[in-house]
C-alpha cells in the first residue's frame, strides 16, 4: 500500500486480534490508512514529512464452527451432505466482504462449493477442506481438513451348509449361495452392515462296482448285501457334508448265453477251448475272484457262396460284378461278401458280341413313305418313318 509519493516504513508490531499495525513516515497527502489508526492526519501543511502508526494489514481470520451432519453421512455410497462454518471474528476486515469455501477432492477431480450452509454430494473416499476468501483482495486463508465419518460398521462373514440344510440369514432360511446383508439399525450413530456370503456345499457322489461269487456278501457302512441289484447309503460327516454311495452289486457267475456267427475257416475261442464247427457248446470258467461262470455258446458256421455266371452281350454293353466292370469276353472270378460277412466268390464267363449291319436297296416314288425297323429280340420295331419328296 502507498500515496502519491515517498513513503517510509520504519517499525512494525503485532498486537491482539489478528491486527497488524506499522509506523514510518509519508510525503503522500493521499496514504491509506484504515479505521482504528493511531493517525490518519498526514501532514500539518500538506507536504512536511510526519511521523504516523497507521494500520496496514490484517491477518485474514480462517473458518470457524465448521459442522459436517454426522446423520447424512452414515452409510457406504456417496450421499449429500449438509456443511455448515463461519469466518472467524476480525477486528480489521469487514465481515460482509469475506465467503466460506469448501474445496472437495475426488481422486484427480476437485470441485469449489461456496455458502456458510451447502449440500455437498461426498463419498467415503472423497477429502473435503474449507477456507475464508476475501472477495476484495483475492486473499484466502489457510485450508482447514474437514473430518469425514462416514460411520457404519461392515462386518464380513463367510458361512458353508450342506446341500439340503439351511441357514438364518435376513430373518429367513437361505438354502442358496449367494451374499446375503442383514443391517442392524442405529438411531444414535450409523448402522452396521454384516454381509455373509454363503456357499453351499454340495453332497460327495461315490460310485462303487462290486461283484462277488454266488452266496458270497459285501459289507458297507455296517450293513451286508448279498442281493444283486443297485444300493445307495449316505455316510454322514461331523466336519464336512455327508457322502452317498451308490454300489453296483453283481453275483458272479453268471449264467451267459450268446449266439455266434463265424464263416467257414474261422474259429471262434471260449476260454481255452476253439471251435470251428456248428453247434452248441457250454464253458465253465473261473473269474478273478475265483467264480464259476457258464457260458453257453450257440455257434453258426456260415458256408462259403460259390456261384456262376454265363453271359452273352452286345459289344458297347457293360457288366458289374461287385466292384469291378467288364466289357470285353473272358472269365473272370471275383470275391464279394455275404450278408453274414463272409466272402462269396462269383466266376463269370462273358462273351460280347459284334454288332450286326443290314444293307438294302429301296425303290419308291415320288411321295411315297416307308419304316426303317430295328430288329431285336426277334421283333421289328420301327425306329424312324422318312416321307421324301422329289
Amino acid at each position: 500500500m502507498s500515496g502519491n509519493n515517498a513513503d517510509y516504513g520504519e517499525a512494525s508490531i503485532a498486537v491482539k486480534n489478528n491486527v497488524f499495525y506499522v509506523s514510518g513516515t509519508t510525503h503522500s497527502k493521499d496514504f491509506p490508512t484504515t479505521l482504528g489508526a493511531f493517525q490518519t492526519n498526514k501532514t500539518h501543511n500538506g507536504d512536511t514529512p510526519y511521523m504516523l502508526a497507521f494500520e496496514n494489514m490484517c491477518f485474514l481470520p480462517d473458518a470457524t464452527d465448521i459442522v459436517a451432519n454426522p446423520n447424512s453421512s452414515c452409510g457406504f455410497s456417496s450421499k449429500n451432505v449438509l456443511f455448515k462454518a463461519k469466518p472467524r471474528q476480525s477486528n480489521c476486515i469487514l465481515s460482509n466482504s469475506l465467503a466460506v469455501k469448501w474445496r472437495i477432492l475426488n481422486g484427480l477431480s476437485e470441485t469449489i462449493v461456496t455458502g456458510d450452509s451447502v449440500k455437498i454430494l461426498v463419498g467415503p473416499s472423497d477429502k473435503v477442506f474449507v477456507y475464508v476468501l476475501d472477495t476484495i483482495s483475492n486473499c484466502k486463508s489457510a485450508d482447514v481438513n474437514v473430518k469425514l465419518n462416514f460411520g457404519g460398521i461392515r462386518i464380513n462373514h463367510f458361512k458353508s451348509i450342506c446341500n439340503g440344510d439351511s441357514i438364518l440369514l435376513q430373518k429367513k432360511y437361505r438354502k442358496v449361495s449367494g451374499i446375503y446383508l442383514d443391517t442392524i439399525y442405529n438411531t444414535s450413530a450409523c448402522d452396521t452392515v454384516i454381509s455373509t456370503q454363503l456357499d453351499v456345499v454340495p453332497y460327495f457322489k461315490v460310485q462303487k462296482h462290486i461283484d462277488i461269487c454266488p452266496g458270497g456278501s459285501f459289507s458297507f457302512n455296517a450293513k451286508t448285501y448279498s442281493i444283486a441289484g443297485i444300493y445307495v447309503d449316505t455316510i454322514t460327516s461331523f466336519i464336512t457334508c455327508d457322502s452317498i454311495f451308490t454300489i453296483y452289486l453283481r453275483i458272479i457267475p453268471f449264467n451267459l448265453i450268446t449266439n455266434i456267427r463265424i464263416c467257414s475257416g474261422k474259429t471262434y475261442r471260449v476260454g481255452t477251448n476253439i471251435y470251428n464247427s456248428s453247434g452248441i457248446y457250454i464253458d465253465s470258467l473261473k473269474n478273478y475272484l475265483g467264480c464259476d461262470s457258464i457260458i453257453t455258446t450257440n455257434l453258426q458256421v456260415l458256408s462259403r457262396i460259390e456261384d456262376t455266371l454265363i453271359g452273352n452281350y452286345c459289344n458297347g454293353d457293360v457288366v458289374f460284378i461287385g466292384k469291378n466292370m467288364y466289357n470285353v469276353s473272358g472269365n473272370y472270378r471275383d470275391t464279394m461278401k455275404s450278408f453274414g460277412g463272409c466272402d462269396s466268390f462269383m466266376t463269370s464267363y462273358l462273351h460280347f458280341s459284334p454288332s450286326i449291319f443290314y444293307e438294302d436297296t429301296v425303290n419308291y416314288c415320288e411321295r411315297d413313305s416307308f419304316f426303317v425297323l430295328e430288329r431285336n429280340m426277334q421283333v421289328y420295331m420301327p425306329i424312324k418313318a422318312y416321307i421324301l419328296f422329289n
